[in-house]
């Protein structure tokens, strides 16, 4: 400890990039699956929604994974940044 501040250990800020690593990848292979371009038909938005409201649950799903993959994202950046 130098001037009152903690030192943070290499090891301990590559094991939560990795593991915040394997969340993104994990859920970013998911997240675009549920609107996928086949289920969206250019042109019959009728078509397009109902695709979507017989998949609700699944839709929400992959709207909560991309929010996911956005928060550990921004919680990467900062450990990207410690000195």
């Amino acid at each position: 400890m130098a001037n009152g501040t903690v030192e943070r250990s290499p090891r301990l800020k590559a094991r939560i990039a990795g593991v915040l690593y394997v969340i993104i990848i994990a859920l970013a292979l998911f997240a675009p699956f549920p609107v996928a371009p086949s289920w969206l038909l250019r042109g019959d938005v009728s078509a397009t929604l109902t695709k979507i409201l017989a998949s609700k649950s699944l839709y929400s799903l992959g709207g909560v994974a991309e929010l996911i993959v956005y928060a550990c994202d921004l919680v990467f950046c900062p450990i990207n940044n410690w000195h």
